[in-house]
């Protein structure tokens, strides 16, 4: 299975592109203030700039462009999805486990076109919620943007009671 890049990822390796335009201007300060304007340190200098324009953004599309679960609950489309199925997160690890992932069957109440969804990862075994139901909240006119309200299932600080009704924190 492919690691998914998430929106954390994605602005972590856009701000390597700010802490490198910053890197690039202080350089080119150091050396400006010493030698003058000289070619290459002024370019050393409009670069970094520009490297910081382009990471600063970029990040802030991102931020922008992602799908906000609170919007979705009060805006969305409220559907009934089955979890299927659970899959392994392989691009985190946390204490040596990597977190799970639930697998939604839904179907499209407009359309009628059943789909599968994706829900965000957690440290909690999901397993044991394979073939109950749980709402999806879709967004009304880009199906990609959507929030599987796990939370309603495990709780809401991401663990859920074993069989004798405790809460283990080391899981």
């Amino acid at each position: 299975m492919k690691p998914k890049n998430t929106v954390g990822t994605t602005i972590f390796y856009l701000m390597i592109f700010v802490v490198v335009g910053v890197l690039l201007i202080l350089f080119g300060i150091v050396q400006i203030s010493e030698e003058g304007f000289a070619g290459p340190f002024l370019f050393l200098f409009l670069v970094g700039g520009l490297f910081i324009f382009a990471g600063i953004f970029a990040t802030i599309s991102t931020i922008k462009n992602r799908p906000d679960r609170n919007n979705l609950k009060k805006t969305g489309q409220k559907c009934s999805g089955v979890i299927i199925r659970v899959t392994l997160d392989y691009s985190t690890t946390l204490n040596g486990r990597h977190p799970q992932m639930a697998v939604c069957h839904v179907v499209d109440s407009y359309s009628g076109e059943p789909f599968e969804v994706t829900s965000t990862a957690y440290m909690s075994d999901l397993n044991r919620f394979i073939m109950r139901e749980v709402d999806v909240y879709i967004d009304r006119y880009d199906r990609s943007k959507y929030f599987v309200d796990i939370e309603s299932l495990v709780g809401g600080y991401n663990n859920i009671p074993d069989q004798s009704g405790t809460i283990d924190f080391r899981r």
